[in-house]
Order: structure tokens, then sequence, then C-alpha cells
């Protein structure tokens, strides 16, 4: 853990350094004007005197242009207010919307002292740490602008002559170009060299000069100059990386990649490397921070790189388990999940034998390598979710560029065993560190150890505990207050004294000692003493631990003495801190009606990529349901994706809609069969069709009601606060037709006819269900229909768009369902750019509001990375170095380490740089090495002696039992508070490399043992389970949640590693391994046995293989030897009954704890008396409800039910109900029943079976006595006559309608319809109105004509003949219209002449021709000496029409030159460009001429020059002799074409032609039409 200043140098929860070729996105992108960046000078040349009367009410006029673009630049007192705020704001001010900034650089006439202070702003800017994305925005923001450089060289230039003002501002300007460079070198560097160059020039006339100052800005500035050829020689050069040795290093460290690339993982050479340096000290900082650098990406890269590289060579996973491989992945969606964009990929992993979800792969936060080409090239990806991971699909979110995967690709994907998300942040943090803090102990290794500098000699703190006391704090130890009146032992006390008055202070705590009370004394002290460290508030504590767990507990015991606190990050499973996460203070002050400006930008950000996310998803899911079966309506395809359908495909299917257009030509290819003959449809008007008109209304309503109700109103909502870009608006989407709504609609009429099984509408129903059934057919058969895109843009070229056949309307309706697609996937592409976009500017903006509220706390907790002027660190010795440098900020003043380096112990994952690097010697246990002064608690309070004296003196020599251990009470239930059960029951093997071990004898051992101590009446946390293997940990927590270990569901279970620091009144103990190779694992290292052995207090029970145990390690033999001195292992557990104490209970599997001790006792029985009956207790001696009063009594229950002493049936324990003995009973009716002792005669309803007649219509039925004849219901049949003859066909019905005035017949009706004359019969329901007669006949008309199908009813006179018209007419031409409708109209062309002109026109024969009808020049004439001004428009010989008045034309007779285009082709191929006018020149264009061996170079008008290889031309009958460019020595071959057609006859065409498509046989007339001809392909 860590205390300290939250104004560190990277994010709070990350910390880094960002990639420069990385495009960044500003958290003001979003928030900036539309009219950002033009220039609005002209309009404000006169605006000067105005600006002024702007600035004294710039807040309020800032809240009026809000809504607009901004006109008015910002104004002085608003930038002095800005200049006064903290550094990190100063962007975030400038940047946001309207705020003037940008109108203020563009201003033409920018003063100087309005320069100066953007000079002050962006200076003071830059000094921040916390918001570098802000100030590189700002950076880019200024430098960018043409305007204020340009104004910037020339106040440069004027410093010459003003000193005072290069005084002040150049070193300011150094250090402004210093950090644009630092933080983004690809853009500052082309933008501040020629200010450099001029910056130059004023110091070198101020040296000629002499001024004083000229010395030290030269300085400053040669510094700076060093820097940008660093940054340049950085972006030219491109350095190989070199064998690891003693070497300076190949490139700078800070300019590495913490993502992997392609090529760090594709490269053969060794990285270079050094050794983290253990005895002694480093160069400098550089060589420091570079070691911990390249070994930390090291250990992370190495498993990735080798398991890779042996992929690329092999095509299988690599033997070595490095790295896991996964081939067949797919893209199977995109979707955001806790506002990222992620991917969903399908995993192929059919073939595994283990269950994925419960392995170690795909943990949340790993690295995935995806590629496509054997990662030649790759995208770099990290696991976001692994919910879904059951059904074998991942969520992941992308790292590096393109940020976007293929759906159409198959991936193979590689993931590193290594975890990556604790490599990421720390890596970065690296980055970011300018300067080490305390570097005199932490780089160069020195042991005097001063005070911390804010201490002065005579700095007193007040130590409060049990009465207050005073503390001259740098007193020696020996003057300070008692170890009793501390309340501390003495090592604690000389500790305490330590972490106080040193800067670097060092306390080594073994297990047990107090590291964490301490820890949190220390914190009590400071807290209360914090005026004398942070004088100036705003300044809280930062706490920073290695992990959550220790984290969370570490700030629950701070809560005893302070709440004003802050938890950053979200990992914490703990209540007593969920009010204080970070993010629930900041939701917390949104809601705030006094919120601040940047919480208002926060807000509306987060609206808007609420809304984002929302159309994602929508249009997502729209992409999933694109590939589902069914028929998509129309209104899909139209809005922004109307350009998909061809216009005159429109017109038809909007009339038709899609369902119908898909599905007309199906059902006419079904009825082809039975109608061969052509049928027209008739234009009559019939009331007869309302009804099915009705139904489709209710189907469509329907249908309409099953789709998603809130879709509307999300579109309105989310274009309201989205926008009305085409970016943001949701597209309609929905399905005419899916094989679900059909199978639906269609069970519901069929519900709808069985229960309503005489209703009118059943044979209407029956019909559509019918039709519906036809259309699933039609979509059925669709799915096989394949298209290509060359016939889909054939058939969409065609103009007869009715007569295309059902495979060519779904081929045409899958390409443009594929089209549509393709749109939503290109909408779905940019909306996933924009949300990443935002999200950045989100985060950004999230830092900045996570600084301010950091700032009003006392205490500030997160994990190892972070920064503090004030640090302690707890566990130190388990924590890597990387990870503790990084939590300092280069302010940090005094650090306290707090660890046991003899405990756990660093774990790199690779296991070389361990052994040869010293990669796992943490910084705490470096420090000791080299002698920096520590002290050592001594006192353990944990454990009890028997067991501390397994660690004294094997690992501590001078470890001492605290009084209090000596007073523990026994661990009841068992013989020996420490015991080790010994046994060779070997492990199985694991099924994949990668699986942990597990040992199911020990784990179910351990479980037994629980469930006795459950017994004792132990509670569950009073016991804990802990194993040092993944795999045991997973199987413990699986017996769990078996019914017989209900009573340990809730006992904690752990990993070894994650117990550290941790403590249980009852340890059990599994150490696992036990194999024939003897192998232990990791549990021979002394350290992690430190840690099993010393977590509990009362009792420890380890279950193990001893003598494998003891042949691994020393440390192992001499526990053995004192287990074996104390009598505390063997094969078998010695239990002991609390009921009967002499009886021995000896196990050694799970089956003896349920045999011997099932309930906790022996195997006796229980001889006590319950307390209720009286009875002996029947179960075996027990531990629990030893008063007996929850015990179930088994015994036959004696008590009487009834006055005639019946007994009770029932058991003891069970409640007695009321007497059931049957006995006969006489019954009001007069009938005898055996009736229930305890039921009433009254009460009892008689069964006896008798005859009755019922009131109303007079039927006997036989019923039961009890039944009443008024209420009960005939079942005959009713048997009256109808008017029409039929018969009624319900049940009796005396009560309902008896006289029948409301019943309907359903019966056919045998009436003849109306103006029916070849005797058909009605075919409606009795019931009916019979109406005209609808059975389809064929008709002959009056003009001669058939109509085929037409209803018999409808008289000849009421029937339009739809035939074409025979008549001829006046004009002695044929009728055009139909044979129905009165003739005339004729259209024929015909030449008429024009009265008004005497031209000739040709019109429409039925048309009087006119003036406006004649193209023919006029030939009326103008007064005297005007001319004609229309144009003149008739056709010259070069075939354009005149473009000349027709007055300058002499009405046609002397035309104007052409000023056409002349557009000929000319003999070469092109098209001439010159004017019509004119004769065409030469072509000077690309020459065509090209043959098999080259092609012409030349201009077209110049001579080619001959090809002079060898002519090609050549069959089987012959071959040219000549050079290609001569003409050839053969005539073409008059052979016949030795090929076959695909009809499989002879080819008619002659060799070396290309092959006719025409048959001489199949194609026989057609080619006898043509006259000989044939057409080719």
């Amino acid at each position: 853990m860590s205390f300290g200043n939250p104004n560190f140098n990277r994010r709070p929860y990350e910390g880094g350094r960002r990639s420069e070729t990385r495009n960044r996105s500003s958290v003001f992108d979003r928030l900036s004007s539309p009219n950002r960046g033009q220039s609005n000078s002209q309009k404000r040349q006169n605006e000067n005197s105005h600006y002024e009367r702007r600035n004294q009410n710039e807040s309020s006029s800032r809240n009026q242009g809000r809504g607009g673009g901004r006109m008015y630049p910002i104004g002085v007192k608003v930038m002095e207010n800005i200049l006064l705020k903290e550094s990190y704001m100063i962007p975030v001010e400038l940047l946001k919307r309207n705020s003037g900034y940008d109108i203020l650089l563009n201003d033409p006439d920018l003063r100087e002292f309005k320069l100066c202070l953007v000079i002050k702003l962006v200076g003071k800017s830059v000094s921040s740490r916390a918001n570098d994305e802000g100030v590189i925005d700002l950076l880019l923001e200024t430098f960018k602008n043409v305007n204020f450089c340009q104004k910037l060289m020339n106040l440069i230039s004027e410093m010459k002559y003003n000193i005072k003002l290069a005084d002040e501002y150049l070193p300011m300007i150094a250090a402004i170009i210093a950090e644009f460079l630092r933080l983004s070198p690809n853009n500052a560097y082309p933008l501040i060299s020629n200010l450099v160059d001029i910056c130059y020039g004023v110091i070198i006339h101020l040296k000629n000069e002499k001024v004083p100052c000229a010395d030290r800005i030269e300085q400053i500035f040669e510094n700076v100059q060093t820097l940008i050829k660093e940054t340049r020689s950085k972006l030219i050069t491109k350095t190989k990386n070199i064998t690891s040795g003693g070497a300076d290093p190949p490139d700078d460290f800070k300019d590495l990649p913490v993502i992997p690339t392609c090529d760090e993982l594709n490269a053969l050479e060794r990285p270079f490397l050094r050794h983290n340096i253990i005895d002694g000290g480093y160069k400098n900082t550089d060589h420091y921070l570079d070691v911990q650098f390249r070994l930390l990406k090291e250990d992370f890269l190495r498993p990735l790189r080798l398991g890779l590289q042996e992929y690329r060579k092999s095509f299988k996973a690599a033997k070595n388990a490095d790295v896991r491989i996964y081939t067949n992945v797919l893209v199977e969606a995109t979707g955001i999940e806790q506002g990222d964009l992620v991917y969903y990929l399908k995993l192929d992993i059919r073939n595994k034998r283990f269950k994925i979800e419960n392995s170690k792969r795909l943990m949340y936060g790993n690295i995935l390598c995806i590629s496509s080409d054997n990662f030649e090239t790759m995208i770099a990806a990290t696991i976001f979710s692994r919910d879904k991971l059951v059904n074998h699909v991942i969520a992941v979110k992308l790292e590096t560029e393109p940020f976007h995967l293929d759906f159409k690709e198959n991936y193979t994907m590689i993931e590193s065993k290594a975890y990556f998300v604790s490599y990421k942040h720390t890596l970065k943090a690296l980055q970011d560190i300018r300067e080490v803090p305390l570097k005199d102990y932490i780089v160069h290794v020195n042991e005097t150890n001063s005070p911390p500098d804010y201490l002065s000699r005579f700095t007193s703190y007040e130590y409060n505990i049990d009465k207050k006391l005073t503390i001259i704090v740098r007193d020696p130890v020996m003057y300070w207050p008692s170890s009793k009146e501390l309340r501390l032992d003495e090592s604690q006390r000389r500790a305490l004294h330590g972490a106080l008055t040193r800067q670097m202070a060092v306390i080594q705590g073994p297990p047990g000692t107090g590291k964490t009370y301490l820890g949190l004394l220390i914190t009590k002290i400071l807290l209360s003493n914090k005026e004398t460290w942070n004088p100036q508030k705003g300044h809280p504590l930062l706490v920073v631990c290695y992990t959550n767990h220790a984290l969370d507990q570490f700030l629950e015991g701070m809560l005893s003495f302070t709440t004003n606190l802050c938890r950053v990050g979200s990992r914490s499973q703990n209540e007593a801190l969920a009010q204080y996460q970070i993010n629930k203070l900041m939701y917390r002050s949104l809601k705030s009606p006094d919120n601040d400006m940047v919480d208002r930008m926060f807000y509306q950000m987060r609206m808007e990529l609420k809304q984002l996310q929302n159309v994602i998803n929508k249009i997502s899911e729209m992409i999933n349901l694109l590939k589902k079966p069914g028929i998509i309506s129309f209104e899909s395809f139209q809005g922004e994706f109307s350009g998909i359908i061809p216009p005159h495909f429109q017109r038809l299917i909007n009339d038709a809609t899609m369902r119908n257009f898909l599905s007309v030509n199906f059902i006419e290819d079904l009825e082809t069969d039975e109608n061969m003959h052509d049928t027209m449809e008739v234009e009559v008007q019939d009331d007869a069709n309302d009804i099915d008109e009705e139904i489709r209304r209710e189907e469509e309503l329907e249908r309409i009601l099953d789709d998603d109700d809130d879709d509307d109103d999300d579109q309105i909502e989310i274009g309201s606060l989205i926008g009305t870009s085409d970016l943001s608006i949701l597209p309609f989407f929905k399905f005419d037709a899916t094989p679900e709504d059909i199978s639906k609609l269609i069970n519901t009429l069929n519900v709808q006819i069985s229960e309503e099984p005489f209703n009118i509408k059943n044979r209407l129903f029956s019909e559509r269900i019918d039709m519906l059934k036809l259309e699933q057919r039609a979509i059925k058969a669709s799915e096989n229909v394949a298209f290509t895109f060359e016939e889909c843009k054939q058939l969409e070229a065609g103009i007869y768009v009715d007569e295309l056949d059902f495979i060519s309307r779904w081929k045409l309706y899958k390409f443009w369902k594929m089209q549509l697609g393709k749109k939503y996937q290109e909408k779905l592409s940019l909306l996933e750019k924009k949300h990443v976009k935002l999200t950045k500017s989100i985060m950004a903006l999230k830092d900045v509001k996570y600084l301010n509220l950091m700032k009003n706390v006392d205490v500030v907790g997160m994990t190892t990375t972070g920064a503090a002027q004030y640090l302690i660190v707890e566990e130190a010795a388990e924590i890597l170095e990387a990870h503790i440098v990084t939590s300092l900020s280069e302010a940090c003043k005094h650090l306290i380490l707090i660890g046991d380096h003899q405990q756990l112990r660093p774990k790199p994952n690779v296991y070389e740089l361990a052994l040869h690097y010293h990669m796992d010697t943490s910084f705490f246990e470096r420090m000791i090495k080299n002698g920096i002064a520590y002290e050592t608690l001594e006192y353990q309070h944990r454990m009890r002696p028997n067991i501390s004296n397994l660690l004294v003196p094997t690992i501590y020599e001078n470890l001492k039992d605290h009084e209090s251990v000596f007073n523990y009470p026994e661990v009841r239930g068992v013989k020996e508070n420490l015991f080790f059960i010994d046994h060779d029951i070997f492990e199985p093997q694991p099924l994949d490399d990668l699986e942990s071990f597990e040992n199911p004898h020990e784990a179910e051992f351990l479980m037994g043992l629980c469930r006795h101590f459950m017994f004792q009446g132990y509670s569950s946390s009073d016991v804990t389970i802990i194993t040092p293997y993944l795999g045991q940990f997973r199987y413990v927590k699986q017996l769990q949640k078996k019914p017989e270990f209900h009573m340990c569901k809730e006992v904690r279970v752990s990993i070894l590693d994650n117990y550290q620091g941790e403590e249980s009144n009852i340890i059990l103990l599994s150490l696992v391994r036990s194999n024939e190779e003897k192998k232990v694992g990791f549990m021979k290292i002394d350290n992690r046995v430190n840690v099993a052995l010393s977590r509990a207090k009362h009792g420890m029970f380890i279950i193990g293989n001893m003598s494998q145990m003891a042949e691994s390690s020393e440390l192992w033999r001499k526990i053995n030897k004192k287990l074996i001195d104390g009598c505390n292992i063997g094969p078998e557990l010695q239990l002991v009954c609390f009921n009967h104490p002499l009886e021995m209970i000896k196990v050694t599997t799970l089956k003896d704890f349920i045999h011997k001790s099932p309930e906790g006792g022996c195997r006796l029985p229980c001889i006590a008396t319950l307390p209720g009956c009286g009875h002996v207790c029947p179960r075996l001696c027990h531990t629990t409800e030893k008063d007996h009063s929850r015990v179930r009594c088994t015994q036959p229950c004696t008590k009487s039910l009834c006055d005639l002493g019946h007994e009770c049936p029932k058991l003891c324990f069970q409640e007695c109900e009321k007497c059931a003995v049957l006995i006969e009973k006489l019954l009001p009716c007069g009938h005898v029943h055996p009736v229930k002792c305890s039921v009433l005669p009254k009460d009892f309803k008689c069964p006896t079976i008798v005859k009755r007649e019922l009131p109303f219509c007079k039927h006997v039925f036989d019923m039961e006595c009890h039944v009443d004849v008024n209420t009960y219901k005939c079942t005959k049949r009713c048997i009256v006559r109808l008017d029409c003859g039929h018969q009624c066909k319900m049940l009796c019905h005396p009560r309902k309608d008896p006289n029948h005035e409301e019943y309907d017949c359903h019966e056919q009706c045998d009436k003849a319809p109306l103006n029916c004359e070849l005797g058909h019969k009605c075919l409606k329901r009795c019931y009916e109105s019979c109406g005209t007669c609808i059975v389809k006949v064929d008709k002959n008309l009056k003009c001669g004509h058939t109509l085929n199908k037409v209803q018999c009813g409808i008289l000849e006179k009421d029937i339009v003949c739809p035939q074409k018209c025979r008549r001829i007419l006046g004009c002695g031409h044929r009728c055009p219209l139909k044979c129905g409708a009165t003739c005339g109209g004729c259209m024929v062309m015909v030449d008429k002449l024009i009265a008004e002109c005497n031209h000739k026109a040709k019109v429409p024969c039925s048309v009087s021709p006119n003036k406006k009808f004649c193209l023919n020049s006029c030939v009326l004439q103008k007064a005297v000496g005007t001319y004609c001004s229309e144009v003149c428009g008739m056709p010259l010989d070069c075939g354009h029409s005149c473009k000349g008045k027709c007055g300058e034309c002499l009405n046609g007779r002397l035309h104007s030159m052409c000023k056409e285009n002349c557009n000929k082709t000319l003999v070469c191929g092109h098209v001439c460009s010159e004017p019509c006018s004119t004769d065409c020149p030469p072509c000077q264009k690309q020459c065509l001429w090209k043959c098999v061996h080259s092609e012409c170079k030349k201009v077209c008008g110049i001579p080619c020059i001959n090809c002079k290889e060898k002519c090609t031309r050549r069959c089987n009958h012959q071959y040219c002799v000549n050079k290609c460019g001569e003409p050839c020595s053969i005539d073409p071959c008059s052979e016949p074409c030795p090929k076959r057609l695909k009809c499989g006859h002879d080819c008619i065409g002659y060799c070396g032609e290309k092959c006719p498509k025409n048959c001489r046989f199949c194609d026989k007339e057609e080619i006898r039409g043509a006259g000989g001809l044939w057409s080719y392909y």
C-alpha cells in the first residue's frame, strides 16, 4: 500500500505513455463549434473597440452563444481567471465549445499583451502531468494556427530590443517546445523548427549586446536543441536490436511499443537485456528504468514470441505450452460493453476434452494475436469479457490498427499464458517517468538514511491511542514513550520510530507480527498530523496495494478513523467500501445541482455515448436478422438505402409489397398444370371480397403487434439526442414475413376454427391457411436459390418486370438483401469509429473529473499504479520492483516498505529471467541486501506455539511468541490442534498441459473434515481451506455445491498465493502433489512453504504425501522431523467425540467421516429423552441440537383423535389431523354410507345413483343423489327441425333461444343463386344471402371474344372486354383501344400540313397539327432592318444542330460555323476532341496498338515501330513464318472447327475463329431464318 499526492504523471487507473503513431482523439473534438477553424477576420476588423465591452460580460455571453457559433474571441479577464486555475484544467477551459480561443488565435490584430497571456496559459498547462491528452490537443490547436505562429515569431524578433520580455518569455517558450517534443514528437518537430531558429537569432543578438541573461537563456535552448536532435534521429533512424550484454541500449526504451508488434514476435535475434543489479547501484536513472522496462516486457513477450514462431513452423500448438492456439475463429458480431466497442469471436473448440470456461484460458484482459495470413500481419486485441465462453464465444477489444475485423475472414488466434493486464499499465508508467524520486537510495543505493525533508528538528506528532501523547518525531528512540505507553511491543516501537524518521524506511515483518496493524497505525498518525506534511490542502494521502483484496482490507481498517476517502478501480468486492468507489462519488456529483462545467460536459458526452451505443446495438441486431430466412419489407430498402432497388422495380414492389412480389409467380407456377391457357383478370366490383380484406387487415395488425412496440420511440429519442446526421439516424427495418410469424398465424387461425366451428369466417380462415402454407413453401424453396453479380445486374436491366419467374425474383431479392447488409456494415463501421473517438474523449475528461474528486478527500486508494509524495507499501517483498517504482511520483519525499522477503517473492513468468537476470528479487529484498537500515518485528501474535514452532528456527531464528497466543482454546472434535495426514494416493494426470493439478482424495478428505468442524459448532468464518493449485481450488468449490456439504457452502476456499497477509482460526491445507515422478512443483520453494504454514491461529490440518515432500527439500525434512517429534503426523486423523470421550475415531477418507462420525459425534446411539413426548432420541450420537428441541421423534403417535377412542395413525413428530376412520352413518336423504368419523352426515355428499327428470326439457338422466336437477346440464342433441328444413346441430337448449330465432344454420345452401342460367347450386351457407352465382365459367361475348373463368352471375352488359379492338376507324387505321371501350384516338404517325406556316409535320392521326409541331425555320418576316433572334436549330451537314441566331443564318440559307466538338471516331479508334468546324488533326492520345509481345508507347499520330518477334498465329493445320509486325504469310484457316458446343454437337465455325453460339441441329430454324448467318457470344 502507498500514500501520497494524486497529482501524478499518469492516468489514475493505468498510467502510461501513448504511442505517437496512433491517431489521437481529443476530449474536446466533440465539444468544438461546427465552424471551428474558420476565419472571421473580415467581419471583425472594425470590432476591436467592441471586444472590451464583451469581455466584461463574458460569462453571460458564453451562455447565450452556446447554441450557435461564437463570433468574438475569448476575453483578457477570462484568460486571467483561467490562469489562476489548476494546470490540468487550462486545456479543458480553452478548448471547450464556444470558448473563443480559436477565434483569438485567428485574430489578425492579435495584440502583444494577449499573445503573452496565451504563452503563459500554454506554459502553465504543459507543467501538468495529469491531462496529457488535453495538453497535446491545446498545443496542436495553438501551433498549427498559422496566424498565431506568425504573430509569435514577430514577438520573438522584437525581444532583441526588449530584454525584460526576452528574460521572462524565452525560457517559457523553451519549456513549451521541450514538452511538445516529449508528448508528441511526430507532430511537434515540423511545427517548432522555425520557431527555434528565430529564438537562436534573438539569443545571438542578446549575447552580442552582452545582456546578463543571455548565457542562461542560451543554455536552456542548448538543451532544447539536444532534444530536437534526438527526436530527429529517432524519427529517421531505425536501429536493430542486438544481443544482450554490457553495451549501451540500441534504442530508447520510451519509444518501444507496449502492445506487441508483428515484427517483435517474428524477430529471431535475442532482445537487448541487462541484469537487475542486486549488489550495488545503477549508473543513472535511465540505466535503471531501461533495465526494469526491458526485463518486464521480455517477461511478457518471450512466451508469446516463442509460441508464435513455433506455430508458424509446424502449424500446431507448441509443446512447451507457452501459447494457446485457436484456429477457425470467426467474427460473430460486434457490440458495446461497458462503453467500449467489442467484437464477438466464435471459437472452434469442439475437440477439446475439458470445459474451457473452467480453465485458465482466455482470462479477462489477456492479449490475443489475431491473423488471417499466418501472422505475416496481425491485430492485437485484449479479452474484454468471457461471460459467453460456455457457448465458445468471447468479446475482445482491438488494441492496434486497423481496428477492424472482417466478418468473412477465417482467423487464427494465439493467446499467451502470461497475463497481460499486470504488465500493460506498468510498462506504460515506466516510459512516462522523468526522474526517479529518492534515487540516492533506489538507483545509487546510498546506505546513509536521512529524515524526510518535511520534518524539522522539533516537529512533534500527536499520538492518541488510549491517551493523548506528544512525540518529538526526530528524537532518538530512547526518548520516545515506552512500549507500554504506545501499546506496542519493543520491536514494533523501533519500527514505528524508523518509519516516521527515515526517508527510506524498511520494516521486515514475519508472519503474524502485525504488519497491517503497524501500517494502519502509521496511516492514522500521518492523517492526524497532516498539517505537518500537507500544509496546503488538496494533497490527499495515497494508499497503494498490490492486490485489490489487500487494498480493500486496508481501506476497511481505515474506516475506523476516517471516512473521507475514495477508492479508485471497480474490482472491489467489499460492501463497506461500495459508497466510496470513485465512480459512485463521480456520478453522485453529476446529480448534484451545483455541479461544475466539467460535470456538465461529462454528463452530456455520456448521454451521447449511451444513445450511440443504442444505435450500434440496433444495427448489429439488424445485421444478424438479415441472416435469418424471411421476407424483408420494401420500406426497409427506402430512405438512405433507396438506391439498392432500381426505380422501375420500386414502382412495382411499392404497389404489390415485397411479399407479393416474391410469392405470386410461385403460386402461378404451381397452378400451371391445371391452367395451360392464359387467364385474364376481369375488372368488376364485388362486395363479397370485403371479408377477405378484413382478414388481411387483421393479419397485418397482428404481425405489426408482434414487432417491437418501442422501435419508433427509440428512433425519436435517438434522433433528438444524437442529432439528425445520416450517421446517427436509425434506419427502418421490418420483416414482411418470416417462417416463425407464418407458423404462429396458422396456429392462431386453427385455434379460432376449433373454438368456433360454426363461424361463417372459418371457410375464409381455411383458405388463408392454405395461402400461408403456400407462402411457407415458397420461402423454403428460396433457400436453395443461388445468384451471381452479373446475372442480377442483367435482371435489373430488364424492362419486362412482370414476366420474371420465381427463381429470378428471389435472385434479385437475395442480391438486394446482400447489398443492404453491406450498407448496414458500412454504417456500422462509421459508427464504431465515432464511438471509439467519443470514448477516448470521455476517458480523458473522466481523468480530469477524477482529479477534482481526489483533491477533496483525505485518502485515495488504488492498486500498484499511481503516484505519491508519502508512500507506504505493504507486502513489499512480493511485488516486482517495476510495480514499486511506478507507484512513486517525482515529488515523493518519504517511502516506507513493509514486508517479508522470506515469504512469497515476485513471480516472473519466464524462469530464465529469474535465474540469470535476478528479476525475482524484489525492491524490498534488494534494499536489505545492499545494507539499507531496516527493522525486524520479533513477536508473532497469530499462531499457537506448536504451529509457530514449525517456522523456528527452520525459517526464522529470532521469532518469538507473544503471550496472547498461549491462551488459545483447543480445537473441538480432534485430538491434536496440529496434524499432518500422510498418504500415498496419486493425483490424476491433467487432460491438458495447461490444466492445473488436482487431487480428489485430498479435496474430499478436507471437505469431510470441514463438515466435521461445522458439526462441532464452528462458523464458516472460523475455517479456511487453502491449496497451492487452481485445479484443486476448483474441485473443492464443486464439492461445496453438493448437498452433503451444505453446511460448508459459506466456508472460504483460497489459492495459497492469494492468501498471503491473511489468517484464519483453523486452516485446512491441501498440498495436492503426489505422483510416481515425485514432483512437488513449487511447494519445494521455502517462501511458499513459509506462507502455507503461517496462516493458522488455533489449528492447522495438512494433507499430503510427506515422504515425497521430504525428498524435495531440506526445509520439508526439518518440518517432518518436528512433526514426528510432536506426534503430529500420521496416516490417520484421530477425532474426539464430545459426548463419549473414550470412543476412538480414526479417519483416512471421506467415507470414514460419513460412516464413523455421521453427525459430528460417534456411532453410539443418543440416549437423551426428548422434551416433548418423553421418547428416547432416535438419532446416533450428535453434537448439534443438544437440547433436542428440533429432533423429530419417529415413534408412533399415542394420542386419541375422537370420543370413540380412535388413535392417531401418524408418527410422533407429525401434527395430528381429524379422525379419518370410516363408520356407517344415516344421511338426510335416507341412504346409509361409510363416512369419516369427523364428518357430519349433513356435510357428506351422497354418491348413490338415482334416476331424475330435468324440469325444462323432461329428459331423464342417471345422476348422483346430491346433484341439483336445476343446475344439471342436458347432454342430448336438439331434435327441432328448422324453417329451412335442416335439423338444429346444438345440444339441448330449452333455456337459451328455445325458438331458434337467433340460430344460424351452417348447412350447405341448396338454392339457385341469382343470374345463374346453368343450374348451379349456391356455394354459401344456408343462413347467408345467396347473391349472384360465383362459379367460374367461360363466356362468349357479342364482340366475338371468349373470356375464361368469369363468375357465372355477372351479366354480359357489366363486362368490359379486355381484348384488343378489331374494328377499323374512319381514317383507315385499326383501333388501338380495348374491345369494350369506345373507338377513337388513332395514334398512327402521319404527315399533315400546318395551316399557319404551310410546313408538314409528323403527328398522331387523331391530332390536328398546329405551329408547335413544326420543326422548320420560321418563314414569317420581321420588320425592316431587324433580324430574328431565335436560335436557328436546323441540322447541319455534320449532324449537329445550328447554334446561331435565325437572322444571322439568313433564315437558314447560310449557317454559322458549328461550335460543337467533333466527336468523330478517327481511324485509330480514338474520338476527335477538336471543334467540329476544323479539320481533324493527327491524334495526340496514347497509341492503342499492341500485340502479345509488347505495346506501342508513342503518340497515336506517330507511326508505330513494327514488332520484331515471331508471329504467334498458328493452328493444327498451318502457321505463319513472318515477323509479328509483317503481314501474315497464311490466309485464315478454312478447315472446320474441331471443338464441340455445350449441347454436344460439332461447332459450325472455322478453325481459329471464335465459336458461334448457334448449333446446326439445335438452332436449325434460327440459322435458316438468318439466311445462313449465326451469332457469336
